[in-house]
């Protein structure tokens, strides 16, 4: 679990193109699936600021399942949030994909500034672009909110 900082989720495609599929910060689990169904690890985990965080040995992790059951919630809506990232590539424009992660940042990491959200994520223009599987060009186009 990470402690304090972020890190990024990422994974490569067959065609060996990396592809963000989440960021993680104070709070999150790291590693959850593969503890949970003992398969391999599905990702890599990149801290993309200084890191502390908690390890937990895959028996006692599930021993918790059982009786915590928000645990076991917080792994579903992980593998829900896969989902929708999965059918964001397929079905949305670069344009309205960066527009959907800047949503999700907001949501989940924005603080309210007045009359608009900021998002503070030590994220690069390229590392912005692979979370919403576009160019590093079209990474640092915000799009018109009109």
């Amino acid at each position: 679990m990470v402690e304090q900082g972020w890190v990024e989720v990422s994974s490569s495609a067959p065609s060996g193109k990396q592809v963000v599929l989440g960021i993680r910060g104070p709070g999150d689990l790291l590693g959850e699936l593969s503890a949970v169904d003992g398969g391999a690890r599905s990702a890599t985990i990149t801290a993309i600021s200084p890191v502390v965080a908690a390890t937990v040995q895959g028996t006692t992790f599930r021993a918790l399942l059982v009786p915590w059951h928000q645990l076991l919630r917080t792994v579903v809506a992980r593998l829900r949030e896969a989902d929708v990232h999965r059918l964001d590539y397929g079905a949305y424009t670069v344009t309205e994909r960066l527009a959907r992660l800047l949503l999700e940042y907001g949501r989940r990491y924005g603080r309210t500034d007045t009359d608009r959200v900021v998002i503070v994520l030590p994220l690069t223009q390229t590392e912005s672009a692979d979370a919403a599987n576009a160019s590093r060009e079209a990474g640092g186009v915000v799009p018109d909110a009109s």
